[in-house]
């Protein structure tokens, strides 16, 4: 019985050792009295990381903390960069729509219709008779960073010369990673009803979703209460809080970290913040890094 005791316990030491070591914490930070004044930070996931997990606290004791840490967890030290690069105008944040391109090609006969953004469509029409007709679609012009692939589908007619449908119509359908090419071959050819094909018309649609772009809008707005506000934001996403707390699904890489005042009051504020994976257990997350300091 003894033993089993023992064992228990143990058991229950460890599970506690696990389960409470989740949150880093800021340790206290301030802001000036300047309306508008911005601390910039940035933190690293890695190691498998889902999510991160960030919590602001304004003037807030231990007891408030979104998850204990345990005692015998090492806070790591802040880094401060003595001379912190100068931070782009938000504005500047926003990030390039996801585009696709389509080129039609038979023998030397081509044409091109370019930036086919993300939720839209365009028209693509080739005067090249009978053949065999090759479908090009990229990626060009859109940003390297977003790796989401694209969804689109093509819907096709070979026509007459008076428009009507010679060999049928159809739709392909498919997916593109940034930086990757599809080609496909259309064939059209001599309707016993309606004659030689005259030309290939397309319709492409690029049924990506859209992504909110981060915009000054999205950035800097404050509550009317005064309450200090905070940004997390990953790649071309933001998400916002007064003290609720945030979830970034973001995988691994930099988050940033942003806290504003909308007010001409100086404040003290601490924050919170935990790289986790798939099953809420905290993964390599690396030295808070202070990059602007109000």
């Amino acid at each position: 019985m003894k033993k089993i005791a023992q064992k228990t316990l143990l058991s229950l030491i460890v599970l506690s050792s696990v389960e409470s070591v989740f949150a880093l914490d800021s340790g206290s930070q301030n802001l000036t009295t300047v309306v508008g004044a911005t601390d910039y930070f940035k933190v690293t996931c890695s190691g498998e990381t889902d999510h991160l997990n960030f919590k602001l606290l304004e003037n807030a004791v231990a007891e408030t903390s979104v998850v204990a840490v345990s005692p015998i967890t090492t806070i790591p030290a802040m880094t401060v960069i003595d001379t912190p690069p100068e931070l782009k105008p938000l504005s500047d944040l926003k990030t390039v729509p996801q585009f696709l391109n389509v080129t039609l090609t038979i023998a030397k006969l081509s044409s091109t219709v370019s930036k086919i953004a993300a939720s839209s469509n365009k028209d693509l029409s080739l005067k090249g008779g009978n053949g065999s007709y090759s479908l090009k679609i990229d990626t060009i012009g859109t940003d390297s960073t977003l790796k989401n692939p694209q969804t689109y589908s093509v819907q096709y007619q070979c026509l007459n010369s008076v428009g009507k449908v010679t060999t049928g119509s159809s739709t392909v359908s498919g997916s593109l990673t940034t930086g990757k090419t599809k080609t496909y071959t259309i064939k059209c050819s001599k309707s016993k009803t309606t004659g030689d094909t005259s030309s290939l018309k397309l319709k492409i649609t690029n049924k990506t979703a859209i992504t909110k772009s981060i915009s000054a809008a999205s950035v800097i707005e404050t509550p009317p209460s005064g309450n200090l506000t905070a940004q997390i934001i990953k790649g071309q996403n933001a998400l916002n809080t007064t003290g609720e707390l945030l979830v970034m699904q973001g995988g691994n890489g930099d988050y940033s970290i942003m806290v504003n005042s909308p007010i001409n009051t100086a404040r003290n504020y601490r924050f919170q913040y935990s790289c986790l994976n798939t099953s809420g257990i905290e993964t390599k997350t690396s030295s808070l890094q202070t990059i602007q300091d109000q």
